[in-house]
C-alpha cells in the first residue's frame, strides 16, 4: 500500500556497476497520454490475467501487465511491482511521468520507491539495500525516490523482477472511463474468485487487497492471503488463510502464543535451547509483545504490511529494546534465536531490537 507525499526529485548519479546487465538502459520518453490507475487485477497464484479480456469489457480505457507480489524488507511487507518503464510511468502522476531520471534509473534495474517507504527504512537515494523475502535477498541500489501507483511500494524493471521471484505478469492495473465501481463489478464477475480485484480509489475501509509473499522458502510455507485495511491502521486478513495457518500453542518461557504454524517447531526448539542454557530469566514473559498481530507498521497504511501479519514476527522484552535503540537484549539470546532460523531487528539500519522473525526454516 503507497499513500505518497508530494514528490521531488533530485537526479540520482549513475551507478558505478550494471544493475542486471543494464547500466546504460533508458526507459525512452514518454509517449501518448496519461492513464488514471482505477483498478488493480492480481492473480491468486502464478497465473498471468487475461490482458486481452479484460482489455475488451466496456469502459476499460488502458490495461497495464504488472509482476506483482510482497517483498521482505526490515520487517516489512513491501508491494514490489516489475513494471515496462516505458508504458507504465503513463499511469502515474504527470510531474512523475516526465520524469526521465525515474524510469531511465528503474530501466537500468534500480528501484524507484515511494517517498514514505524510503523515509520509513531511511533510504538514501544512491545507497544499496537488501531487497527479497526472508532466505533470498539482492544488494539493488535505490536510483529513484518518487510516488507512482498506489498499492505499489516499490517498483524495479523486468529483469530485475525474475531475479526477485516476482511471478511474471500476475497482475494487470486498468484505467477505466467515469466510475470505476461498475467496472471493479463487472470484472470481478467476469475473472470469477480466482482473481482479485482492488478498486485503486478505495472506500473509508480500504478496500480488499492481496499479500503474496514472494522470494524464499519462508514464502511458499507461510502462504498469500487477501485482506481489508481499516483506519486504525489494523488489517483483517482472509478468514480462510487464518484457519489454516494461524494457531495457538504452548512454548518454553513465554507459555501460550498464536503464531502461524510453520513457526512454531522452531520457537519451541529456541525457548528451550535458551532454558537448557540457564538463560531463561533474560526473557521477561510478561513483556512479550505478541506474534500474530495483523496490521500496518505503526498503524500507517503507507509503511507496509507488518509480518506480524503473517504471524511470522515476535516481539521479546519490549519496554528495555525500543525502536531506533541498540537495546538491553542479551546478545547470547539473539545468537540462540539465529540458530533456530529467526533473523534480528537490531541489526537493521534503523534496529528494532524487540524483534524477531522466521528467516529461514530449519526442519
Amino acid at each position: 500500500m503507497a499513500i505518497g507525499k508530494q514528490p521531488s526529485f533530485p537526479t540520482p548519479p549513475r551507478p558505478a556497476e550494471a544493475a542486471v546487465g543494464q547500466e546504460y538502459a533508458v526507459a525512452g520518453p514518454l509517449a501518448g497520454p496519461l492513464h488514471q490507475p482505477d483498478l488493480l487485477i492480481v492473480s491468486e497464484g502464478r497465473a498471468g490475467v487475461p490482458r486481452d479480456l479484460v482489455a475488451r469489457q466496456p469502459g476499460v480505457r488502458w490495461v497495464e501487465p504488472v509482476s506483482l507480489g510482497s517483498l521482505v524488507m526490515m520487517g516489512r511487507s513491501v508491494a514490489a511491482a516489475a513494471v515496462e518503464p516505458s508504458t507504465f510511468r503513463a499511469l502515474t502522476s504527470r510531474r512523475t511521468a516526465e520524469l526521465d531520471a525515474v524510469w531511465d534509473a528503474v530501466a537500468r534495474g534500480e528501484l524507484a520507491v515511494t517517498h514514505d517507504m524510503a523515509e520509513g527504512l531511511q533510504l538514501p537515494l544512491g545507497g544499496e539495500t537488501a531487497v527479497g523475502s526472508q532466505d533470498v535477498a539482492v544488494p539493488v541500489r535505490v536510483g529513484a525516490i518518487a510516488t507512482t501507483v498506489p498499492a505499489i511500494d516499490l517498483v524495479v524493471n523486468r529483469p530485475r523482477g525474475a531475479q526477485l521471484g516476482l511471478a511474471a505478469d500476475n497482475a494487470l492495473i486498468v484505467s477505466v472511463a467515469g466510475d470505476s465501481g461498475p467496472a471493479r463489478e463487472k470484472v470481478a464477475a467476469l475473472l470469477g474468485n480466482k482473481f482479485t480485484v482492488t478498486d485503486l480509489t478505495p472506500s473509508s475501509d480500504g478496500g480488499v487487497y492481496a499479500a503474496r509473499l514472494v522470494g524464499g522458502s519462508i514464502a511458499d510455507a507461510v502462504g498469500s492471503f487477501n485482506y481489508r485495511w481499516f483506519a486504525d491502521g489494523t488489517v483483517a486478513p482472509d478468514p480462510a488463510w487464518v484457519s489454516a495457518s494461524i494457531v495457538t500453542a504452548s512454548v518454553p518461557i513465554l507459555g501460550a502464543v498464536t503464531c502461524h504454524r510453520v513457526l512454531i517447531p522452531q520457537l519451541r526448539g529456541a525457548m528451550q535451547e535458551i532454558v537448557d542454557s540457564g538463560l531463561e530469566d533474560a526473557i521477561d514473559r510478561a513483556d512479550y509483545g505478541g506474534c500474530y498481530v495483523p496490521r500496518f507498521i505503526g498503524r500507517d497504511p503507507s509503511r507496509g504490511l507488518s509480518l506480524h501479519t503473517w504471524g511470522i514476527a515476535l516481539d521479546l522484552n519490549v519496554a528495555t529494546n525500543q525502536l531506533g535503540t541498540v537495546g538491553e537484549i542479551d546478545r547470547r539470546i539473539v545468537a540462540i534465536m539465529a540458530r533456530w532460523g529467526f533473523g534480528w531487528g537490531g541489526s537493521w539500519r534503523v534496529p528494532d531490537p524487540m524483534h524477531f522473525e522466521l528467516a529461514a526454516l530449519t526442519g
